[in-house]
């Protein structure tokens, strides 16, 4: 019985052993997240001008937001965050000074699609990205401009549609320009 125990802790331990760090290690992705943190915080006390539109349908308004506001406002980039555990691994990545580009693997499946960064020195210029989710009864698409001025976002827009079983398609749109 002992050596029948002491194989099974040979066996146990040796399985174990740590894999190099490079192979461990996920990929680094741009930090969604923190951008989305700090633009909550710098954007407090700014106003918000909408416009929304649904079809042919549009309404313009102003408003004037505090930092939970904002983050209702930007939740968008919560779910373009590819530095997430179920992202790791599924994108092409193409790096350079000024663009950072992810592109999902054509083998992966996954919301998000495509993100692009556009950046001067450490500021980030724009953020682009689609977002496309096929479900059994319904199809959404989502396509995403973020610009930002000295690290700020100055305007977004998001265009897109809804096709549900059964029902038209309902096109959409969201225009966002941030002011003092």
């Amino acid at each position: 019985m002992k050596p029948l125990i002491v194989l099974h802790l040979v066996i146990l331990i040796g399985s174990c052993q740590k894999l190099p760090p490079e192979s461990a290690a996920p990929p680094h992705y741009p930090d969604i997240h923190q951008i989305y943190e700090t633009q909550i915080r710098r954007l407090h006390g700014r106003s918000l001008i909408k416009k929304a539109s649904l079809d042919s349908e549009s309404e313009k308004r102003t408003f004037s937001m505090d930092s939970t506001e904002w983050k209702d406002e930007l939740s968008v980039l919560a779910e373009i965050n590819p530095d997430q555990p179920e992202y790791t691994g599924v994108f092409d990545v193409e790096e350079s000074n000024e663009v950072i580009r992810l592109k999902l693997k054509e083998s992966e499946n996954s919301i998000l699609k495509k993100l692009v960064i556009t950046l001067s020195g450490d500021d980030y210029q724009s953020i682009s990205a689609i977002l496309h989710e096929d479900k059994d009864v319904y199809t959404h698409h989502r396509e995403l401009l973020i610009l930002l001025d000295n690290g700020l976002i100055s305007s977004f827009e998001i265009s897109g549609y809804r096709k549900m079983v059964f029902r038209d398609t309902v096109w959409f749109g969201i225009k966002g320009i941030v002011s003092e």
